[in-house]
Formats: C-alpha cells, structure tokens, sequence
C-alpha cells in the first residue's frame, strides 16, 4: 500500500481516490447487470451508496459492449409534465441529452404522438428509437426514481415500463435492452394497491450497511498512509460505532485519521466529540438531516416517532407497525430477520428515547398551523383520519387511502360552515381498523395530549367500525378522568362517494358534537352519541350500527345536538391538567368460550421462558354472564387455576354485557371466581380489553410487581379494574 485512498463523505464517490466498500450488493448488482434483458431495482435510504454501485461498475459493463445511460430522474425529467406521454417525453430528452443526439432527437418523435397515448404504447416506441438507433446493448439507469410519486399517474408509468417488460418477454423486439431503477423505495411502492402495477417490476436489490467481515476491513485499511493503519479490532470498533452505515462510517474514520488516534479510549472520545447526547450539542450532517426529514414530514413523522419509541421501549408491535417504513426511508433503522434494530452505538446515543419525545413535542407545535394571534371567536376543530370505510377516498374506480389530510379534506369541504377552523390530520397512514393497534392508540392519544392547549373545542376521530369502540375506549382511559373537551370517534357503513351513505352525515354530525360541552371521549354514529366506553357495534350494514347496552345515550342528533347533562361525568377540576397514561400492554390473551374448546390448546402459553413470562394476562370471553365450562375435558378451570398460581391475572367478560350482578346467580359463573379469576362486571367487551392493557401496563412496570404473591396480584389488579369507575366504564 503505497498511498491512502480519501474517506470520501458524501456524494457519487469517484472509484479512483475514494476508499470504496464492496458489499454483497455489488456482487448481485453486477451479475444482473451483466445478463440480456436484465431489469433491475436498487433501492435504500439516502447515503446508502446506491449511486456509487452503479458508478462503480460502469466500466466493467462496458468492456462487455454494454452501453449505459444514466438518466438523472429528478434533475433531467420535468415535473410539469401532464400526461404520461409528456413524461416519456421528457425521459427521451433526457436520454437526447445523454447521448449528446442533435439530430432526430428521440424526445421531438415521442411529443409527436397522440397526447392521451397510454404509457406502454409511448414507452415502447421510445425504445423502438433508442434501439434502432444503436447496435450494441443498452444498459439504461434511470436515477431517483421515487420522484415519480409527485404524479398521480405514477401507476399508469408503472404499468407502462411493465408492458415493455411483457413484449420483451413474448418477442426479440427488446433483446438488447436492460434497465436498472435506482431510488429510495422499492419501485413497487408507487402503484395503486392490488394493481398489476404492485406487483414486482425488477429484480430488488436493497442496499445494506457495511458488515465486520475482514474484507470490508481490508477496504476501510486503504483510506490510511502506510505505518498509520488501524488494527483490524479498533476498525471493527468504529463499525460497531456507526452500524455500518456509509456515511457516518466515513465520518468516523475520516476524523479517527485526522486525529490519529490509535486507542479505543481515543475513538470512544472522538465519537463522544463529534455527536453529542440526545441531539443536544455538536452533531453530524446527516444526523441532522434526518432529524430535519422528520420535522418537515409533520402528521406522518409524528405516528413514525411514536413508533420508535415504542420500538426503543421494547415493543413487538412496533417492528410490524405502518409507519415505520418512514424510520427504514430515513436512514433511522434497518431490519435484521425481518425485525427493526436501531443502527449502532452512536445511533443509539444520539437519537435515543429523550430525543424522541422531544421530537414529538416538537413536531405537534410545528404541526399547530393556527397558533398565535388573537383567539379565534368561532369554533375550531381537529379531525384525525385513521382509515376505516369512512377515511376512503375514490380515486378513478377505485377506492383507497387518501394521499394526504388534504385529499380527505376535500370529500367534506362543507365541514368549513360548521366550524370557523377545522383541522385535517393524518397521524399513520389511514388503514383498516383490524389494523389500528394499542401503538395506534397511544398515537392518536399523545397527540390529543400535545394539541389540548392549542384552542380546539374539540376533536374528531374518523376511524373504521370494527374496532372503533376498542380505540375509542382506549383513548378514553389514555387522556383519563381530568378531560375537559369532547373527542368524538365516528365512521361510517358507506365510503364518502355513496350518495345516499353515511360518512357525510356521520363525519358532519361529529364535528357538531365537538363543539359542544362534552367532556368526554365519545362514538357519534347516526342519531345517537354514546359514551366510548359504554359503546359496542352491533351491526355492519345499518346506519344505527352501535349501542350502548347498559348506559343512555349522552345525547340524540334531531334538528339540533340534544345532550343530557345530567349523565355526563362531572366536569374535572380545572385545577389539574390531563394525566396522560397512554400505555398499554400487549402480551395479553383473549380465550373466547364455544363449546367443545378445549383447553389443552392453551396451557403453553402460561409456561415462562428464559424466566420471563410469556403471557401477562388473560381474558375469558364467555357467551353470557360469565358461565365457563367446567366439566372435563373442556374444563377450563384447572386454566385459570395454574394461570392464578403463575401470578397471571385472569378477567371472566361477556360477548353481551350483563346485568351487574347476574354472575352471582349462576355455578358455572362463580367456579372460575373461586378459581382465581376476577369478573369484569357490565364492562362492555372493548372496554374490559383496553382497560386490562391499561391496567395491566401500570402494575407491570410497578418494581414489586415479580416479587409479591399472586393473591396480592389479583386483589391490585381487581382493584383497579373493577372496583372503582375510572371514566364510567361501569
């Protein structure tokens, strides 16, 4: 080694002077590119080296008498364009100017065409041209990509690269053309959902961090002057420093070069100088660039960070969860065996769970888009789209997700003559509400919290019906007794395009109820208002498909908002803020009583592994007052017996709230009492649910929790579940 490479940071690295890392990557990039008819998908978050792979190995693809055009997709396509055909023939001015072509430019013969020609037909005569034009094979690049998602006609140009993609597989007419995409996300994240455009266009190649392995170290040796190199120990220290990510790993070794230092105490101290704790202080650029990403992403970046720490505090659910595709997109985290690990010791410092919480505080006030100037005199409110039937937009003939708040926004412009300011929110990315999660409501309750002092009269949450009164419920016991304003849950049996449905109707309504004095979390859904956790859905194709078995209505929607007062909860001190406890714990069992279940399915999941419970509390679901089987085999007393001696608590609920005290009538209804199990009274199902995670989140976290006995576990749980009324639950 007679001359040190630069540790280049940031930008294309130039392969001559810059130290360069092979990576599995390069091997798979290279024998794809190599083959005829090769289509390719490199993709990974920013500073990842994708466009130093590609660079990298131009020359060796063309010594094959391969000729490659990259094509810079945000710099060298128009964003103006109108029609695909405008696109294609911004492409093929591109590919014009490439090419360095004066004459029978590629781009005048596509603009030529007809100005609705669909994508495929445009796409295929460009490289009828292009090929016609040159003998040898093409390697077209076409860079940053993901720029086509500013296009609602994003799908169309899928479709459209998919139809070359079909011709050449049936004839020989594009034998000699290969096209690699490099962008941040996967290609297929541009299409509409169950389109043919969603399925996989090219062969993926996502780019991962640099490994430990000895020939990554050899790479990162040649960045030293010979008689200064690193022992392999402290490289592979610095790589645990920085995860491997490219950037930041060359930032480490450039100032461990600088610095010279040779000590593991130098290193740790010049890390420790570079990034300081939390975010506060001394910082690198790419670090602050993914903060800076977060901030100016607003509503989503706020359900991505609650994500994440979630994620920091152990969470299962957080590795599954929607938003965090937007950690993956900037660079926060990667994934290792299909679950979310944060990068490095220094990732781990910087942006740990302070920083986050700060970050969510952050973004809610730059969030508040009408903070200051004097109070306004009408009504404001803020309406959270989490998905559901009632949060679906229709976007040509099909309906889907919004974009956006404001794609939402506009299926309900008539919402402006209700209130002077209505606020649209997406806090995830709307979904199903099968897939609304205890994450999703510790989301939508930290940020009810972190808005409550910014003028609302209320809030609305557009959610689906199926498990609205479990979030509504949660949300409930999250903001706890000391609410002051109403936050009303609403949906909807009918998308908003139904003429004659009841999203309008419902959503309209909903706003209404929030301005009215309702200290209270509440589900509006056709003519009544009911309190959440007292609600339960009883029908999914009526417009009055909930109910509240075993409490009133809070009020009636006639000619105007009814509300009884006198069963609302009395208002709270105005003294004391909200309590926010939005925790909730996810290792729990649901065991629904049918006859013949047999309880054998069951018994593993009491066993404790590593020492560590596995499963930290139980629900038996039964079909009436409490009644569980108890004759054997499907006796499932002896269940709850082992489950009371393991210290795990055990709550008997009904599929129909019953009458308060009805379980006392009945044997069967008081052998798994006696057993060990505690009865959660009228609780409506949801309700029991969301308090027991609830509870349960609270008592687990208690430091005597492991070490007291299991009677004394059931009595603290059973006071706090069903012994005294937290918001009305019963």
């Amino acid at each position: 080694m007679t001359q040190s490479l630069r540790f280049q940071v940031g930008g294309t690295l130039n392969p001559r002077d810059s130290v360069y890392v092979r990576r599995p990557e390069d091997r798979i990039y290279l024998a794809h590119a190599l083959q005829p008819r090769a289509w390719i998908n490199v993709y990974g978050c920013r500073t990842m080296g994708k466009s130093s792979l590609y660079v990298r190995h131009l020359p060796a693809i063309t010594q094959r008498g391969i000729r490659p055009i990259a094509v810079d997709i945000a710099g060298q396509v128009t964003l103006r364009a109108k029609t695909t055909r405008d696109w294609v023939g911004s492409l093929a001015a591109a590919i014009d100017s490439e090419l360095s072509l004066k004459r029978n430019r590629l781009g005048g013969r596509i603009k030529a065409l007809a100005s609705d020609v669909d994508a495929g037909v445009a796409m295929e005569r460009l490289f009828e041209l292009l090929l016609e034009r040159y003998p040898e094979r093409i390697f077209l690049i076409l860079d940053e990509y993901d720029k086509i998602g500013k296009y609602e006609f994003a799908s169309e140009l899928l479709s459209g690269f998919r139809h070359v993609q079909s011709v050449q597989a049936r004839s020989t007419k594009f034998d000699r053309l290969s096209i690699c995409f490099v962008g941040l996300q996967p290609l297929t994240h541009f299409a509409t959902p169950g389109d043919a455009s969603a399925s996989q266009v090219a062969s993926p190649i996502r780019m991962a961090d640099f490994d430990d392995s000895d020939e990554t170290v050899r790479a990162l040796k040649s960045g030293f002057a010979p008689g200064s190199v690193p022992s392999d120990s402290l490289l592979r220290r610095v790589l645990g420093l920085s995860g491997g990510q490219p950037l930041v790993t060359m930032e480490l070794l450039r100032a461990m070069r600088d610095g010279q230092c040779r000590t593991i105490a130098a290193v740790e101290l010049m890390q420790k100088q570079l990034v300081a704790d939390s975010g506060l202080g001394d910082d690198l650029d790419l670090f602050k660039g993914i903060e800076n990403a977060f901030i100016a992403k607003g509503d989503e970046a706020f359900a991505a960070l609650s994500a994440y720490k979630s994620l920091l505090a152990g969470s299962q659910e957080a590795h599954t969860a929607p938003s965090a595709d937007l950690l993956l997109l900037y660079g926060l985290v990667r994934t290792k065996e299909k679950r979310l690990q944060v990068k490095g010791r220094l990732f781990h410092r910087r942006f740990d769970a302070d920083w986050a919480e700060r970050m969510l505080s952050r973004i809610a006030s730059t969030m508040q888009q009408y903070r200051g100037g004097a109070k306004s005199k009408g009504k404001k409110i803020c309406v959270i789209n989490t998905g559901g039937t009632i949060g679906m937009v229709e976007r040509g003939d099909k309906v889907v997700p919004p974009r956006d708040a404001n794609e939402f926004k506009s299926y309900f412009t008539s919402l402006d003559s209700i209130a002077e300011v209505v606020e649209f929110k997406n806090l995830f990315p709307p979904r199903d509400s099968i897939n609304v999660f205890p994450d999703q409501w510790t989301t939508i309750a930290r940020y009810i919290y972190s808005r409550r002092r910014d003028g609302f009269d209320g809030f609305v949450v557009a959610h689906g019906t199926d498990t609205m009164a479990y979030s509504a419920s949660a949300v409930a016991f999250a903001l706890g007794p000391q609410l002051r304003f109403p936050v009303v849950f609403t949906g909807a049996q009918t998308t908003p395009d139904v003429a004659y449905g009841d999203a309008h109707v419902n959503l309209y309504r909903a706003c209404e109820v929030a301005k009215q004095d309702i200290p209270e979390v509440v589900i509006s859904f056709g003519n009544f208002v009911y309190r959440a956790v007292r609600a339960q859905k009883r029908d999914d194709r009526r417009f009055d498909g909930f109910e509240s078995p075993t409490y009133p209505p809070l009020a009636e929607i006639t000619g105007e908002i009814n509300v009884r007062h006198e069963l609302l909860r009395e208002l709270p001190s105005q003294t004391r803020d909200l309590d926010l406890r939005a925790d909730f714990e996810k290792s729990i069992l649901i065991v629904p009583q049918y006859p013949g279940l047999e309880p054998g399915f069951f018994e593993h999941l009491l066993a404790s592994r590593n020492g560590l419970q596995r499963c930290h509390g139980i629900i038996v679901q039964t079909l009436g007052a409490g009644n569980v089987s108890s004759e054997p085999p499907y006796s499932f007393i002896p269940f709850v017996e082992r489950a009371y001696q393991q210290g795990i608590p055990v709550i008997v609920t009904s599929q129909y709230p019953p009458d308060p005290g009805s379980h006392t009538k009945y044997t069967p209804a008081q052998a798994p009492l006696i057993a060990g199990a505690i009865h959660a009274g009228n609780m409506t199902l949801a309700a029991a649910v969301t308090k027991f995670r609830w509870v349960l989140a609270d008592v687990l976290q208690r430091k005597n929790w492991q070490r007291i006995g299991s009677d004394k576990k059931k009595k603290l749980v059973a006071e706090l579940m069903v012994e005294k009324s937290v918001i009305g639950e019963f």
